[in-house]
């Protein structure tokens, strides 16, 4: 791979270390060729990880577990990293998706809530992507806990503003609602309904 450091490295190297969250070049194989200056503090030593597969940077505990390759075990066929570098890859697109990695630190399995995007360049004729790997591990752990009202079922919002349920929940976590009624509030609310 010609290095696209050695171009204009002050400018460009400047540009890429400035970026508060890791930031990876990687390959068709989510090899990673080159990071910014915030991933060695997420993931170790950039001299470590460079020109590995991601998920044995990552420390992925499917990886760990089996001994196996990244891209090799039967959990990385649904992984979303190598999945969203893949759909780059094949459709020249940017992909944003949030996945948990189950990484190892310490020997044990630790849950890493990860916002993963992807973005594809070229450079010198050779297809790359953009990996980004954004922890919100914290953030995810902080929306766990909704603040409900004990009697109208309203939930506050980060604005201190009180919404249903299905409004805070529908833009939060991408999910959709129907409505139906249960049979104590259908004996509650229509007692003298027919059979």
């Amino acid at each position: 791979m010609p290095d696209p450091f050695d171009a204009d490295k002050g400018y460009f190297r400047t540009v890429f270390d400035a970026f508060p969250s890791p930031v990876f070049v990687v390959d068709q194989d989510v090899r990673v060729l080159e990071a910014n200056a915030a991933a060695p503090g997420a993931f170790g030593e950039r001299d470590v990880f460079l020109k590995k597969l991601c998920g044995d940077m990552v420390r992925c505990v499917h990886c760990w577990k089996t001994g196996a390759a990244c891209g090799t075990t039967e959990a990385c066929k649904a992984c979303v990293v190598r999945n969203s570098v893949g759909k780059t890859f094949a459709g020249n697109q940017i992909v944003r998706r949030k996945t948990e990695i189950l990484q190892v630190t310490n020997g044990e399995p630790e849950e890493l809530h990860v916002l993963v995007s992807t973005s594809p360049f070229e450079f010198a004729g050779t297809q790359y992507v953009l990996l980004v790997l954004e922890d919100i591990t914290e953030l995810t752990e902080l929306r766990g806990v909704i603040p409900i009202c004990c009697h109208c079922g309203k939930v506050r919002n980060d604005d201190d503003y009180w919404e249903r349920v299905e409004s805070y929940m529908s833009r939060h976590l991408d999910v959709g609602f129907t409505h139906g009624i249960c049979p104590d509030c259908l004996e509650k609310h229509y007692p003298d309904r027919p059979e």
